[in-house]
């Protein structure tokens, strides 16, 4: 014969948390709680990367202020300003004469030209419409 076991008590509160009300309602806290803290992440990530951009930003403005700084010094003498008047005005002192240097097609261009592709390709072309030329002439 079997031994009396007396039935277990299934509790009201066991009952309230394996419910399916409660079940749900804590699986949405649980998905809130997600989304909430991966947009903060996301949110940090994009922080940092600004905070990085702003640093690179402030360390150019102080090349750029420190290349501002010498360019004053090199104006600041009496040499400076006269440069800058001559530039500017297009001036001249008592006795200066101005030399102007105009650039010229150098040679070495010219052969580099002629060796490339694109200068063969020129000088076909150019021998194409002597040859046409001279055919419409006739």
């Amino acid at each position: 014969m079997r031994e009396f076991q007396p039935q277990k008590k299934s509790g009201i509160l066991k009952k309230i948390v394996y419910s399916r009300v409660v079940v749900i309602l804590l699986m949405i806290i649980l998905g809130a709680s997600v989304i909430k803290t991966s947009r903060t992440y996301i949110g940090y990530r994009n922080l940092a990367l600004e905070h990085e951009a702003i640093k690179k930003q402030i360390e150019e403005t102080k090349n750029g202020s420190q290349e501002l700084k010498e360019a004053l010094e090199l104006f600041d003498g009496e040499f400076g300003k006269e440069r800058v008047l001559k530039e500017r005005f297009n001036v001249k002192k008592d006795g200066e004469e101005v030399i102007v240097l105009i650039d010229g097609p150098r040679a070495e261009n010219n052969e580099k030209t002629e060796n490339n592709i694109a200068g063969k390709i020129k000088k076909a072309g150019e021998w194409i419409k002597k040859i046409f030329s001279d055919i419409i002439k006739q």
